[in-house]
Order: structure tokens, then sequence, then C-alpha cells
């Protein structure tokens, strides 16, 4: 969702929902337009064939369709559409860090369920038994209970567990939160750490903006300019916006540093007063 394909219905399957065309990109890394049985259609693609002896880049494109098909055209023929500057499927890296989130969840399962787990009292009788069955039952239900001390004389205890490890819970969650926010500056998405939210720098929050936005303005800058190639080469008239959230790449509307760092809140400027005059002798005389 992070961009907007439009006017390209009609290269689309019939099928298809809008996000279909990028969901090619994320997956593929790459994909092209090609004329299938008079039609142009947007495919997932790869380069292949002979290399070109000027670039060593292949001279060929092998495009996917829905049905399973394939089929290869020139590299003259066709405009590709590059996924990112790395040229591989985004979900490479989706799918790296699920997997690395969902070892982490399953982590902090197993350490929530152990939590449950509490020093298990020994009774040598079994009157000392029920006894501490009924203190445990009434402090569950909310109620205090006293047990006399004579009662309970020999009973010890057994940890299933150390409360320290118990401990691991917080370190798992930051963590989590660790790899989720390395996931989406991946992406070209903005994610702060909760735990320092209000105590980021401007020099930081500045730092975290340039990377983000450049993973995000690269991917979406091959994308225009296969619009622009496509309509030029095939007459069509296709485009590729970024999602409105992020409109502030675009139009500017942050701050720079510079103004976050120079901003001032400006002075109210004073009323202009007029001078008292002294007044003229006649006027002074009736005053008196």
């Amino acid at each position: 969702n992070r961009f907007v394909w439009k006017k390209c219905e009609d290269l689309l399957p019939p099928v298809a929902p809008s996000t279909w065309w990028e969901y090619q990109l994320i997956k593929y890394g790459a994909g092209c337009i090609a004329d299938i049985n008079g039609k142009y259609t947007l495919c997932p693609c790869t380069l292949g064939g002979g290399l070109d002896p000027r670039f060593g880049t292949p001279k060929r494109v092998i495009y996917y369709t829905n049905g399973g098909k394939a089929g290869d055209i020139s590299i003259n023929d066709t405009v590709v559409c590059m996924n990112n500057s790395k040229f591989y499927p985004t979900y490479t890296t989706i799918s790296r860090y699920a997997s690395m989130l969902a070892e982490c969840d399953t982590s902090i399962e197993i350490l929530t369920a152990f939590s449950r787990l509490i020093p298990v009292p020994i009774a040598e009788t079994d009157l000392q038994k029920n006894e501490l069955t009924d203190a445990v039952d009434s402090i569950l239900a909310g109620k205090p209970k006293i047990v006399r001390s004579s009662q309970l004389k020999g009973v010890e205890k057994v940890d299933l567990l150390d409360p320290d490890q118990i401990k691991n819970m917080e370190c798992l969650s930051r963590l989590h939160d660790e790899l989720q926010k390395r996931a989406c500056s991946e992406l070209g998405l903005s994610i702060t750490a909760k735990d320092k939210g209000a105590q980021l720098s401007i020099e930081e929050l500045d730092s975290y903006g340039q990377y983000d936005a450049m993973k995000l303005y690269i991917p979406y800058q091959l994308r225009k300019d296969f619009c622009e190639q496509v309509n030029e080469k095939f007459g069509l008239d296709i485009d590729v916006e970024l999602n409105p959230v992020f409109d502030n790449l675009v139009n500017g509307v942050n701050k720079s540093k510079e103004e976050m760092l120079n901003d001032e809140t400006p002075q109210e400027t004073p009323q202009e007063t007029t001078e008292p005059t002294q007044p003229e002798e006649g006027a002074k005389d009736e005053m008196e």
C-alpha cells in the first residue's frame, strides 16, 4: 500500500484488485508490459537471453502470466519496472523479518505460560496438604487466609522456575519492537521506538527521516520512470503516486532541521503610544 497505481485497470487481470500489480513487483522483484493476444498486459518478469555486447545486460525479457504461461520478448519491445535499487523482491525482506518476529512471539508465548509456575509447597501430612490447598483457593478467590503455624511445621517448597527468567519477557518485548522498527525502515516506513519517542533529539529524527525517505523514494522513482517510459512507448496514460500518508515527502510539509532549530516564537509588536502633551495655558487654568 505504499504506492497507488492509476489508469492501469485495462492492463490487469479482470478479477485482480488494484494492488495486484504492486504485489507482483514485491513478490518477483521486477515486472514488464507485454503484448499478449493483442492486448497490453502487466506481467511479472525476469531478465534472460544473450548478453548485450556493450553493457553485458540481458537482451530478452521472460514474462509470466496469471495462467502460468511464460513468454519472452526483446528488451527493446517492452519496458521493465524494477522493484527497488537492489533489484530483488521485497518479499525476501518481509519473509526474513516475519520469521524472526514469529520466533520472538513464540518465545514470549512460552515465557507467558511458564510465568504461571509458582513455588510448589510440599506437605508431610494430609492435614497440612488440606490446609495449604484451602489457603491457596481462598487467596485466589480474593479472601485472606490465616493458618496456624503449628500445622505447617516441616513444610518445604520446590521452585519449578527461576523467577529471574521471567525478566527475559521485557528483553523479548524490546527485541520484538526493534525487529519491527528495522523491518519498517527497510520498507521506508518511519517508526519510532516506543520507549524513547519523547526523548529523540531533532538530529535523530532528521537522520531517521532521511534514511526512511530514501528507502521509499527510490522504488517510487523507479515506478514513476516506468510509467513515463510506458506512456511514451505505447501511448498509454498510466501513473503511480505515493500513498497519501506520505504527502509530506512530496509537498515538504515538515519543517527542515534548520527551521526547527531556529524557530522562535514571534514577539508581539508593542502598540504605539502617544506622548501626553502639556495643556495650553488657558486650558490649564480652566482645569485648575
